[in-house]
């Protein structure tokens, strides 16, 4: 019998357990958050499908308001 308890090993072994458990409650909890369940089976929750969704949502908003100062200003210079 050996008594070789390696106490790093067994710390590191519970932090990846509890990062994987915290994951996974963030998971569950942003999936439940849709309201239309086909869209949840569909729907990646990933950190990195998450981030790419909120990078393109962004760039679209800031888009969408250099188009209306376009408009305002291309409304303006035929006014004056």
């Amino acid at each position: 019998m050996s008594f070789n308890f390696d106490q790093n090993r067994h710390v590191a072994n519970r932090v990846g357990q509890e990062v994987e458990i915290k994951e996974q409650a963030r998971k569950e909890k942003n999936r439940m958050e849709l309201p239309d369940e086909e869209k949840r089976d569909k729907e990646d929750f990933s950190y990195k499908a998450q981030r790419k969704k909120r990078l393109y949502r962004n760039l679209t908003g800031i888009v969408a308001i250099l188009l209306i100062l376009y408009v305002v200003y291309w409304f303006a210079m035929r006014l004056f």
